[in-house]
């Protein structure tokens, strides 16, 4: 071997080892980027997850909140209740002409979705006024059969008593008219419910 040839073997020697050295140096930091990038990866996932917690942990918040609230209207709107002052109170008064009877609010404040149950002998009839009914203002009620009727119980009596003189009876006369009795109920403006009940004798 001359001089040259030991060299270049050299040379090639050393190459050698440098490439490899190369490959390890190149091969660690991979491995090392690989490393890092799962720390970051992972540490991104645990901030996204705690994020997540965080919104969570919020909208209970804000829901607990919520309701706090709405507890908070609801006993407001209940101790209102108890202190309800309202007042309404209704008179009727029967129209023997036009056999209509009149309801009126007598009291001081309004009435709130009115309902009348009107019961007379055996017969029971639901009424819907109109929503509000303020001071003064009144709802009727029309018994378009009265006439009718009376005019029958008219005859009738008068049947009656020309029978009773034929038999030389004294027969003293019936008065016509029906007992009808009016179940009021309605709200107070608040909400509270209310009752009153009339009853009145037409004719």
């Amino acid at each position: 071997m001359d001089e040259w040839s030991g060299v270049e073997a050299i040379a090639a020697a050393v190459g050698a080892a440098t490439g490899i050295g190369g490959l390890v140096v190149a091969s660690v930091a991979n491995r090392r980027t690989k490393q890092a990038n799962k720390f970051a990866k992972a540490a991104n996932d645990l901030a996204a997850e705690a994020l997540g917690k965080a919104r969570e942990a919020n909208d209970i918040a804000e829901h607990a909140n919520k309701l706090s609230e709405e507890a908070n209207s609801i006993a407001v709107h209940e101790a209102a209740k108890q202190r309800d002052p309202s007042h309404v109170e209704w008179r009727a008064k029967w129209d023997q002409e036009t056999s209509i009877v009149t309801v009126t609010n007598h009291g001081r404040d309004v009435a709130v979705n009115t309902t009348v149950l009107v019961k007379r002998d055996e017969v029971e009839e639901v009424v819907t006024p109109n929503g509000r009914i303020a001071r003064l203002e009144s709802f009727v009620i029309v018994f378009p059969e009265l006439p009718q009727q009376r005019q029958d119980h008219a005859l009738i009596e008068d049947l009656a008593i020309r029978q009773a003189r034929a038999d030389r009876m004294f027969r003293p006369p019936t008065q016509f008219g029906i007992s009808v009795a009016f179940d009021i109920r309605w709200f107070s403006e608040i909400g509270n419910p209310r009752q009153q009940t009339l009853k009145i004798f037409i004719s």
